[in-house]
């Protein structure tokens, strides 16, 4: 299970009303999301990071797991559910390039060869997780 974490640098926000099930919406709020609204059936959540998930954790039968994923409503963002897992994934709207010595590109293509993503994918995931851990994201996570 993957999942990252909460806005703490302001703008776009994903938005996610979710049917009520005690297991996500731990994983969501582990996962820095604040909520926002709730109803008798559904719950929703408001967060900037993409998040991935899958039916074990959850404790879901392929059924149960497949009226969940139908019932999910994210604004601001898209799901997108390949098979036992599901994506919950924000807009990416905005590019970051630098330059690196052509070893240390070779060394970090090793790296994502061996995480088994892209390497744009793998630099994207490492700068999502220290931005969590920032004291900024840390303190979002109390409110």
């Amino acid at each position: 299970m993957v999942g990252q974490k909460n806005n703490f640098l302001g703008g776009a926000k994903l938005k996610i009303i979710a049917p009520k099930h005690p297991r996500f919406e731990r994983f969501l709020k582990a996962s820095q999301y604040k909520k926002v609204k709730e109803t008798p059936t559904t719950i929703t959540f408001e967060g900037i990071f993409s998040l991935h998930v899958t039916r074990d954790f959850l404790h879901m039968k392929k059924r149960e797991f497949t009226k969940f994923c139908r019932e999910l409503k994210v604004s601001g963002g898209r799901v997108v559910r390949k098979g036992d897992s599901l994506y919950i994934t924000a807009y990416l709207r905005r590019k970051v390039s630098f330059k690196l010595s052509e070893d240390e590109y070779k060394l970090l293509r090793a790296m994502a060869k061996q995480a088994g993503v892209k390497v744009s994918e793998y630099i994207r995931n490492i700068i999502v997780n220290i931005l969590a851990k920032t004291p900024e994201a840390l303190s979002m996570e109390a409110t």
